[in-house]
């Protein structure tokens, strides 16, 4: 039983690990697995999820949102600290809270999906036979009924991103500007590569390469100050910049969901400038896709949506 000092978010990704229900990047796909599932005669959809795992990063990470918060919530409603522990009854409640608090039919309904699948991965851990469909059935029906269906899950973005970097400390705030002004990621903001000319250089994702990346004079006088003569340097540590960004966000009444946001701020400011100039959607998103070293238009429209 995980111990009082251990985080919510320890807990899951330990829970996660250990139930073998995580193949990102394996041979088989979703399908595959829904094929081998009939062959030994599994045949609703609720049996074929109980024996596939996650194979998407991309839901993988959106399920871990919602395990996150599930703990999250068990625990501020004193169901303990093991989630393995947890009853039917605290889906339940757990899934009318978000209901109640007006939440989109998507993002509840993407909720549902996570803890359908978090039954089995919990089995799988503990040998357990647990079965939460029944509970989240009942409560997505209701979401169906209640929830807004016109509205979007909660957007990757901040409403007010300056009110966020105004409540971060000095350097935090400093790595948080380089991410909103100029759409950088977090390890090309924090780890300065800081050339001559004022300049940085930029080795992003998948050793995609901006020999000499473009800055404003004040943020590269800060960065010469920061610099004490060392060509690359750390702003400050990655997990103390986002334990300084959760706080900021709580004293700004944002919600928290990690850097990427200040991110997708700038995408969005870039998109909508690119429409006023008289720019298609089309030729606006291609300029977002470069400014943020992506490739792929199903990326750029997570960020401007």
């Amino acid at each position: 039983m995980p111990r009082n000092g251990t985080s919510v978010k320890n807990e899951v990704n330990t829970i996660l690990k250990e139930s073998g229900f995580i193949q990102i990047a394996g041979e088989k796909t979703k399908t595959d697995y829904h094929d081998e599932a009939k062959v030994v005669g599994l045949k609703t959809s609720h049996e074929m999820a109980g024996v596939t795992p996650i194979t998407k990063k991309e839901t993988l990470a959106r399920y871990k949102e919602t395990y996150n918060d599930f703990g999250r919530f068990g625990r501020l409603h004193g169901y303990g600290h093991d989630i393995k522990n947890y009853s039917p009854q605290v889906v339940t409640e757990y899934l009318s809270t978000k209901i109640n608090a007006g939440a989109a039919w998507e993002t509840v309904k993407t909720d549902c999906s996570a803890l359908n699948k978090l039954d089995d991965i919990l089995n799988a851990v503990d040998g357990g036979k647990r079965d939460w469909s029944a509970q989240i059935g009942e409560m997505k029906e209701v979401a169906r009924k209640t929830c807004d269906h016109t509205k979007t899950a909660m957007p990757r973005r901040f409403t007010n991103p300056q009110a966020v970097i105004d409540n971060l400390p000095g350097q935090a705030k400093l790595i948080a500007e380089l991410q909103l002004y100029y759409g950088l990621r977090v390890r090309d903001a924090s780890t300065i590569r800081l050339n001559d000319d004022n300049s940085l250089s930029i080795v992003s994702k998948n050793g995609f390469r901006v020999p000499h990346f473009s800055i404003n004079p004040q943020h590269a006088t800060q960065l010469r100050e920061l610099a004490r003569g060392r060509v690359v340097f750390t702003i400050m540590p990655y997990k103390s910049y986002l334990t300084a960004l959760k706080a900021a966000c709580y004293k700004a009444g944002e919600h928290y969901s990690g850097s990427h946001a200040f991110r997708a701020n700038y995408a969005r400011n870039l998109f909508e400038a690119e429409l006023a100039k008289g720019k298609s959607v089309a030729s606006a998103k291609a300029v977002v896709s470069e400014a943020l070293f992506h490739h792929r238009m199903e990326i750029v429209n997570r960020y401007i949506r």
